[in-house]
């Protein structure tokens, strides 16, 4: 799944007003966390998350955790936040 350079430009403008729905703390990527940000994902489709001040290694392993377990796609990180995709085939 792979998203052009016109299309990720225009989630990024939409994903500009939207506030973070997903916090995660200080216990990390855990089990509920995914299952929270999938069910996010199945609703909204495209979600902000904010991610406890880590370094920033950690935070890169973090967001590639989270990329790669809800099968969504990285559209913007800027600092402690990001902003995802997954669309959704089945929403009406």
């Amino acid at each position: 799944m792979s998203i052009d350079k016109l299309k990720n430009k225009s989630l990024r403008e939409a994903a500009h007003h939207l506030n973070p729905i997903i916090w995660v703390g200080k216990n990390g990527i855990t089990k509920n966390v995914i299952k929270e940000i999938i069910q996010a994902l199945e609703h909204h489709e495209l979600i902000k998350i904010k991610l406890l001040q880590t370094e920033k290694e950690q935070r890169k392993i973090d967001i590639e955790k989270i990329c790669k377990f809800t099968d969504s796609q990285l559209i913007n990180n800027v600092g402690n936040i990001l902003v995802i995709y997954k669309e959704n085939n089945q929403k009406s």
